[in-house]
């Protein structure tokens, strides 16, 4: 069932206009206004709940994940204090994934693409890759070894990891795992491969020019900075940028045309 004419046609608050509502919402002595405000706020969090109730598109009834969220929406509001840092979309966004998780996990009924899970494991598969290597964790390093452009790094970051989804969805006591009901067909193989060669110097770098590879070297064997081996080669840091790119274009690319043959 499309939810689309439930979101509000008005634009969405900013972070400041919530505050500000949340704070007339505590003080106003009027209960007609209070129930409009609160009315008002809720609503704003209709976008929200549809973007996530649609990551499990394989739900028969995407409504009932929307009632879902919109539950977890009413039963915080009143626990939401609008004078900390977070505004409350982004206090409600875990809330809503644990309330969806939830009512899964009682329905034994589990629609979360296997792109999306594909996406979450290259995440905090190259997440690891960069705590061993004791590089600075990034969305530009992450989007830079799984090749997923950085806006979207930075969208699932903002909503769950793996480890995270998995523990929301896990009762304690069935163990029930969201993940146990997601079938893996290895499709990014290729690139978890890369992930764990990156840390052995056997690695094959045949496929790279002379600097591509002095700049992997340098860069994940050595743990330099694009700025301390741009230094080092007396280059610009963009030329440094832009053979690192080629190198991890190269080796996926190998990789993924040795698992072929």
């Amino acid at each position: 069932m499309k939810l689309s004419y439930l979101v509000p046609t008005t634009e969405y608050l900013t972070k400041e206009e919530e505050k500000a509502l949340f704070k007339e919402y505590h003080e106003t002595p009027s209960l007609r206004r209070k129930k409009q405000i609160k009315e008002d706020l809720v609503l704003n969090q209709c976008g929200q709940i549809i973007s996530i109730a649609s990551i499990y598109k394989n739900v028969d009834d995407i409504e009932d994940l929307f009632q879902e969220g919109m539950i977890a929406v009413l039963e915080s509001f009143e626990n939401y204090d609008y004078t900390h840092e977070a505004s409350f979309t982004t206090y409600m966004r875990r809330g809503i994934f644990r309330q969806i998780c939830d009512y899964l996990r009682r329905n034994k009924t589990i629609g979360l693409p296997q792109a999306a899970i594909e996406k979450l494991k290259k995440i905090n598969k190259a997440k690891e890759l960069l705590e061993r290597l004791n590089k600075p964790i990034t969305t530009e390093a992450i989007s830079d070894i799984t090749n997923i452009k950085e806006h979207n790094v930075i969208e699932i970051l903002n909503t769950l990891s793996v480890e995270e989804l998995d523990r929301l969805c896990n009762d304690g006591e069935g163990e029930v795992s969201i993940l146990e009901h997601v079938e893996d067909k290895q499709a990014s193989k290729a690139f978890d491969d890369v992930l764990d060669d990156m840390t052995e110097p056997t690695i094959d770098m045949s496929c790279l020019s002379d600097r591509e590879k002095e700049v992997i070297i340098l860069l994940y064997y050595k743990n330099l900075s694009l700025h301390q081996i741009a230094r080092r080669l007396h280059l610009k840091i963009t030329l440094i940028s832009d053979a690192k790119s080629r190198a991890l274009k190269k080796l996926r690319k190998a990789l993924s045309h040795d698992n072929q043959h």
